[in-house]
């Protein structure tokens, strides 16, 4: 036994500086999971009681690449879920054997899939966004042609799809699950899955410049943090600066003039732009409307409204028509729930294209894909970040401009601003740690539904 725990545990640091390592290198991402193929392998019978201690070392390690206040979590939910997963699929692997219906490499190939697949489930169903449940998918962030292959099942899809590379390079050690052939049947499915993948992707890539270009622009401009308060995404809550709403009015009018003066037909706030309520609220979507009036633009304005309670954005036409979103996926105990469910769109703007919009993490959900692919026109996303957290959520919208094909805008306060096309293409950024942020950008209207797909 005592060859087993070892097997276990070196199994667990192979694989958690694999996951490190592939936040780096995203081709590592896919032999990431080698290791604990290798163990269910080795351990047989005792996967089970050693799934436990091999998949919190796993996915322990991992979590060293996230941010330092995120680790706790994922130390937690993450390497509960990936030992108990771990010690599922030990016990699959064994039945699987046991029953002579299937062979070593057959078993392994099951079982290493329902490993990878139930890991996340911890996570997901206590509502972590996607960087957080799918860790090891989103090591593949830079790579959209990977990502596109989520239009078959999302970000499952992905990690299902590592997994069997995995199982692939397992394949191909000498032992229990020794199986070259399988091995190359293996990794000819995962390439013909990419290969469709990619030309999906070049088709899209291709239909871009043809899409109309509208100007849009991220306006941002924090405002001072709370004195001694940590630096996190809660300093609009606890700032007097974000309670005051005639100074918040002055901060933003010069800067959403400047945007306005520059063409740009749209303009996004980040999220909780300003704290409101009652009159304050009034007060705040009244001073928008004279801008979208004035200016001739459409305003995207947020606001936290305390007696709603809401955390929510308000879209202002420049004729003075309003149409309000409420977050989806609020941060539990911290946020209000949403005063009822929404879909992100589309809203059709007076001057001829549509819009949806989310607010934050809800970006990182996939329950906006469909709706967004379907609505076509922009994806804009008022958002709140903190330093050491922005770079991970920045990137993690590319999934949802790959998947919903559409150009997202992300306006972000104490993080960083950014626009990608459908295809996933940065197309411009810029960070509000520094000072005020006018990100302006004349960006691709997608014009294709789910139909055109």
């Amino acid at each position: 036994m005592q060859a087993v725990l070892w097997t276990a545990f070196a199994a667990g640091v192979a694989g958690g500086l694999l996951g490190i390592a592939a936040r780096r290198v995203p081709i590592v991402g896919w032999i990431t999971l080698s290791p604990l193929g290798l163990a269910l392998a080795t351990c047989g019978g005792w996967a089970a009681l050693t799934g436990a201690m091999l998949g919190s070392v796993l996915h322990g390690s991992a979590m060293l690449s996230q941010p330092a206040r995120l680790r706790p979590l994922g130390f937690l939910f993450g390497g509960l879920g990936w030992g108990l997963s771990a010690g599922v699929g030990g016990v699959l692997f064994d039945a699987l054997l046991a029953s002579r219906l299937v062979s070593g490499p057959v078993a392994l190939l099951c079982s290493l899939p329902v490993v990878s697949l139930l890991a996340t489930l911890p996570m997901r169903l206590a509502g972590a966004p996607r960087w957080v449940y799918a860790a090891l998918a989103c090591t593949q962030e830079p790579w959209p042609v990977v990502i596109r292959a989520g239009w078959f099942g999302g970000d499952t899809t992905v990690s299902a799809l590592l997994a069997l590379t995995a199982t692939a390079a397992c394949l191909l050690v000498p032992g229990i699950a020794w199986g070259p052939g399988l091995a190359v049947s293996v990794i000819a499915f995962v390439l013909a899955t990419l290969t469709t993948s990619a030309w999906a992707l070049a088709r899209t890539r291709r239909s871009i410049p043809q899409e109309r270009r509208v100007r849009i622009a991220a306006v941002v401009v924090n405002g001072s943090p709370p004195p001694g308060v940590a630096a996190d995404g809660l300093w609009p809550l606890h700032s007097l600066e974000y309670r005051d709403v005639e100074a918040t009015i002055e901060r933003y009018a010069p800067h959403v003039k400047r945007a306005a003066k520059e063409g740009a037909e749209l303009i996004v706030l980040p999220e909780v732009a300003v704290f409101a309520d009652g009159d304050g609220r009034e007060r705040w979507l009244d001073a928008v409307g004279i801008w979208a009036s004035e200016l001739g633009t459409t305003v995207v304005a947020p606001y936290f409204d305390s007696k709603a309670p809401a955390n929510t954005l308000t879209v202002v036409e420049p004729s003075g028509r309003r149409l309000a979103y409420d977050k989806q996926h609020p941060a539990p105990g911290l946020e209000p729930a949403p005063r009822g469910c929404q879909l992100p769109g589309p809203l059709p703007l007076e001057r001829g294209w549509s819009v949806s919009t989310v607010i934050c993490v809800d970006l990182d959900y996939e329950d906006l894909v469909l709706p967004v692919r379907a609505a076509a026109g922009l994806l804009v996303v008022p958002a709140n970040d903190w330093m050491g957290f922005e770079e991970v959520h920045d990137r993690s919208a590319v999934w949802a401009a790959v998947l919903g094909e559409t150009t997202v805008l992300r306006a972000t306060g104490h993080g960083i601003c950014s626009v990608r096309d459908g295809a996933g293409r940065l197309l411009a950024r810029s960070s509000s740690l520094d000072g005020p942020a006018v990100l302006i950008v004349d960006a691709p209207l997608a014009s294709r539904g789910v139909e055109d797909s």
